[in-house]
């Protein structure tokens, strides 16, 4: 009788403790379908949240044998390698200048030529100097603007006699340039194009009575290198030929009816921007 009262009173102790834990933890013990609802409602907006947030990088380093690759990853699960970022960034690091002018000097130096009358046309040799404006559309095309100065004597050998005309001249050329791969600092390129090159007397002796100012149409081609060991500036060394009938100043007797050859190396400072 003593046990069957022990145990009925042990047993009334823990029904009760029971009833007060779910007395004040209520929630710990039932919950309503309506509420599991609303909590996986919740997790779900929580997480579409941080779906449309920005993007946080976190940088992974994979602590391998060289070379160290960096992964970055983002909160949506997509990876980029960061030799991609390193390139991009050696890309903008080697950008391409768009527009480059040169200064040089030159030498120039005339083919001889006869006919028509004339037993020989020829120009002595002389310097000058030229500029240059290149605009560089792509990394292998560009185009370019010329202007060049030199001074020499055209000197005619005719039946009658020999006779001379000293005069300016000037060139005016427009060209496309083909660009190519640098190395060690080398930039090399061809260039082609048209332009027109004019003959102005200066009259100083020896002079021709009469001799007017000409033009003459020409083909330029040419090519050379450019010598950078920094960006910016750098030495610019080519050659350029200008193809052109011979110059007769408007009188008849020294026409040739030729095409001659003006032979043009030169050597200046190119800047880039």
């Amino acid at each position: 009788m003593f046990i069957k009262l022990s145990t009925l009173v042990l047993l009334c102790g823990t029904l009760a403790t029971g009833a007060a834990a779910r007395t004040h933890h209520p929630k710990s013990w039932h919950q309503t379908s309506s509420e599991k609802t609303a909590r996986k409602a919740a997790a779900r907006k929580r997480k579409m949240t941080a779906l449309k947030a920005p993007a946080n990088f976190q940088m992974q380093t994979a602590r391998l044998e060289y070379p160290v690759t960096h992964t970055w990853v983002d909160t949506r699960g997509h990876t980029a390698n960061a030799r991609h970022h390193h390139r991009r960034h050696s890309r903008v690091h080697h950008r391409m200048d768009h527009s480059t002018i040169a200064l040089s000097f030159t030498g120039d130096y005339t083919k001889n030529q006869f006919g028509q009358g004339v037993l020989d046309q020829s120009a002595n040799n002389t310097g000058g100097y030229l500029i240059s404006y290149r605009y560089k559309m792509t990394h292998w095309n560009a185009l370019e603007l010329d202007y060049g100065w030199a001074r020499n004597t055209q000197d005619y050998r005719l039946r009658s006699g020999l006779f001379g005309e000293q005069s300016d001249i000037h060139q005016f050329t427009a060209s496309y340039v083909q660009t190519f791969s640098h190395f060690a600092g080398l930039y090399p390129f061809l260039e082609a194009g048209l332009g027109f090159v004019h003959f102005s007397p200066t009259h100083n002796f020896p002079s021709l009575v009469g001799a007017l100012g000409q033009s003459r149409g020409t083909f330029v081609f040419g090519g050379g290198v450019d010598i950078k060991p920094v960006r910016w500036v750098g030495v610019r060394i080519q050659y350029r030929g200008l193809v052109y009938r011979t110059p007769d100043f408007e009188l008849q007797p020294l026409n040739t009816g030729k095409r001659t050859v003006l032979s043009e190396p030169s050597i200046g400072l190119v800047f880039s921007f």
